[in-house]
């Protein structure tokens, strides 16, 4: 067994099962080896959840896009997983192996799972299941993180403190970016421009004629 400031673990030998808990005793997941032909190719593991997130953008606006239970994504290519093509494009080839887990009230989990090859998920039916494309070999084994938390946006901080956080320019090198539903005329750009070197906003240079 094994402990965290929010998360308890314990591990059976036969069968091969982890347990994962909150500290007040709610089970957040159980995980267990996935060896359908007796090959270990990745985790089966469950929860008491009713919804499934993440794994990367999916370019639908279907409900369905919101909770993955139910669904399989399948190996795309040695560098993502697939998705279904959306108004006759290709949507984008992701994998970010982490999966966001919510239940009922505040109950949520995340697991991700470190593995650079890509990874099938299956969430159609209980236990789910995420397997590499092709058996493990006897050295390697698979690797995955669980998060708890009392909200979805904690998980989300600790998968990012794990991970790393990307560079992100500062708010002066993204310039200043403006819509409107028609076209302005020159004038209409330059109360605008006067307008937002007046509220402290550091403009310094552009391309309309003073």
């Amino acid at each position: 067994s094994y402990s965290s400031d929010s998360l308890s673990g314990r591990i059976n030998q036969n069968p091969p099962l982890i347990n994962v808990s909150l500290q007040n005793g709610k089970r957040l997941f159980v995980s267990s080896p996935y060896a359908p032909d007796g090959q270990l190719t990745g985790i089966s593991f469950n929860g008491e959840f009713s919804h499934l997130a993440g794994l990367g953008g999916n370019q639908s606006n279907s409900y369905t896009s919101f909770n993955l239970i139910g669904s399989n994504i399948l190996p795309a290519n040695p560098f993502g997983n697939g998705r279904v093509q959306l108004f006759n494009s290709q949507p984008n080839q992701v994998q970010i192996p982490v999966v966001y887990a919510l239940g009922e009230g505040s109950h949520c989990g995340a697991l991700f799972i470190d593995e650079t090859r890509p990874l099938q998920w299956s969430f159609n039916g209980r236990p789910w299941a995420a397997a590499t494309a092709g058996p493990l070999g006897p050295e390697r084994s698979i690797r995955f993180f669980v998060f708890g938390g009392e909200k979805l946006a904690d998980l989300r901080s600790a998968f990012m403190e794990l991970t790393g956080k990307p560079p992100v320019p500062t708010y002066k090198a993204m310039g200043v970016w403006g819509t409107a539903l028609r076209a302005p005329s020159g004038t209409d750009l330059r109360e605008r421009i006067y307008h937002l070197k007046n509220n402290g906003h550091g403009l310094s240079g552009t391309g309309i004629p003073q």
